[in-house]
């Protein structure tokens, strides 16, 4: 267990210190950035308290955040999969700059504050995975606290989130007390819904409704409700005839249901003409799926190489097996090494210097910020106080368990 857990550490150094080298020469180049909630900004104040300029702490902020995306991601398909091979499959490939949709969306895009919702969405998805497997308290307070901190990070990671944590839910029902499961689904999602109610309080949501932003995100949901015809359908039957009750299966039906979920919305046409809901938007979730995927597929092949009898179109002995993996994973390591030499990160949308308010391509007049500022201190307060009284109830929930041993 013990050299278990220090092979663990080791593949993430080694996954962190890559995604460094990656971007490092970006610390020191300036590029747009868009916030509609407080974690970012507050996150790089306290770096100005070192004299470091505005401006340069959000960019490191930022920067800190994509270069833990891979390990989150590393957490969740371990998690999933019970394999560090998929894990780190799936980890290396979200870094590598063949997927790049995420790199362009933070330092090109201005989409900064949605891509570093993206380092939290996995390890949210990770710790609702937990409760709904254990059903400990101490774990729903974590997911839903993973929730509030992507909720209080980007709106739009939120909405992503969301769909994630659908897709991981319906695996778990899935695999048996449906009814339960879904159920815990429901009491972290609330928990979470009243945590935020210090920022998201009723009537900034109702103002940001009829901002911009707002009623571009209520168009994208419009549009999405008949993409759902098509998709809650096909996922529910493809699902429950070949996944149900099959645990063995349930890394596959995870990574192709978030590639599904978010191929489908990236690819499917408008969804609304602003930005803020754009399908490109999604891009970054579908290179996060489609690296999830290639994880679960690429150690289910490297377990097959050892158990396939030989065939004609696979007349490898036996005795070769083995060290057939060896070279596959050396071949893997030249190809990423290839890979990274050829086609470094570059800013390839323009070299756009500034901060935005909320948009990527095209700044919107109102932002999110904008909007909490016209709500008045007894708004506030109610904001508080929901925060205050969910806190409160997770405490008496808490303590009543603790007391009955449950």
């Amino acid at each position: 267990m013990h050299n278990r857990v220090k092979a663990d550490y080791l593949l993430m150094l080694g996954i962190l210190l890559g995604n460094l080298a990656l971007v490092w020469r970006f610390f020191t180049i300036p590029f747009p950035c868009a916030f509609s909630a407080p974690v970012v900004p507050t996150l790089a104040s306290g770096l100005q308290v070192l004299g470091i300029s505005s401006e340069l702490a959000i960019h490191w902020i930022l920067l800190v955040f994509y270069v833990l995306g891979p390990l989150s991601l590393f957490f969740l398909v371990r998690e999933v999969t019970g394999r560090r091979l998929a894990a780190v499959l799936a980890s290396v490939l979200y870094s590598l700059p063949l997927l790049r949709s995420r790199f362009e969306a933070m330092v090109s895009l201005g989409d900064g504050a949605h891509v570093a919702s993206m380092t939290l969405i996995p390890l949210a998805a990770f710790s609702l995975l937990r409760f709904l497997k254990s059903g400990s308290f101490a774990s729903a307070v974590v997911a839903s606290m993973a929730i509030l901190l992507v909720a209080l990070t980007s709106p739009f990671g939120l909405f992503a989130l969301f769909l994630v944590l659908l897709v991981v839910t319906f695996s778990e029902m899935l695999l048996g007390f449906g009814r339960l499961k879904f159920l815990r689904f429901v009491l972290v999602v609330v928990f979470a819904f009243g945590l935020s109610g210090f920022w998201y309080n009723p009537e900034f949501i109702r103002l940001t409704l009829f901002s911009p932003s707002g009623r571009a995100v209520i168009v994208a949901i419009k549009n999405l409700i008949p993409l759902s015809f098509f998709i809650v359908p096909i996922l529910g039957t493809f699902g429950f005839l070949i996944f149900d009750k099959r645990a063995h299966l349930q890394p596959l039906f995870v990574a192709l249901g978030l590639t599904i979920v978010f191929g489908l919305i990236s690819f499917a046409g408008g969804l609304s003409p602003i930005a803020v809901s754009a399908q490109s938007r999604y891009l970054p979730e579908v290179s996060l799926s489609i690296a999830f995927l290639w994880g679960v597929v690429g150690a289910f092949v490297y377990d097959l190489i050892l158990v396939v009898q030989p065939r004609r179109w696979f007349p490898v002995p036996l005795s070769k097996r083995k060290f057939l993996r060896r070279v596959l994973l050396v071949a893997f390591v030249v190809f990423c090494l290839a890979v990274t030499v050829a086609f470094p990160f570059q800013e390839t949308l323009g070299r756009r210097t500034g901060r935005l308010v909320v948009g990527i391509t095209k700044p919107v007049v109102t932002g999110l910020g904008e909007v909490r500022e016209q709500t008045d201190v007894a708004d506030r307060l109610v904001g508080y106080g929901i925060s205050l009284g969910t806190l409160m109830v997770i405490g008496m929930i808490g303590g009543w368990l603790k007391r009955e041993r449950i």
